[in-house]
C-alpha cells in the first residue's frame, strides 16, 4: 500500500484538481447554452449553479 504525504491528502480533502477542471468546463458549457437559450438570466443561473457545484466538491478549500 503506497503512503501518502501531507500535500497529497491535502488534495483529497479540498477536492482533485480534475474534478475542479471539469467542473469549471462544465460551468462554462452551461453558461454559453444559458446564455443561448435565456439570455442574461439563464447565464447567470448557469454560472451560480456552477460556482455551487465548484464549491460542494471542494474546488474553494485551501
Amino acid at each position: 500500500m503506497k503512503t501518502l504525504e501531507l500535500n497529497q491528502m491535502e488534495n483529497l480533502v479540498a477536492g482533485s484538481n480534475r474534478q475542479c477542471f471539469l467542473d469549471g468546463v462544465f460551468t462554462l458549457g452551461a453558461t454559453i447554452l444559458g446564455g443561448v437559450g435565456g439570455g442574461f438570466v439563464g447565464a447567470g443561473l448557469a454560472l451560480l449553479g456552477g460556482l455551487f457545484a465548484g464549491n460542494a466538491n471542494g474546488c474553494f478549500d485551501k
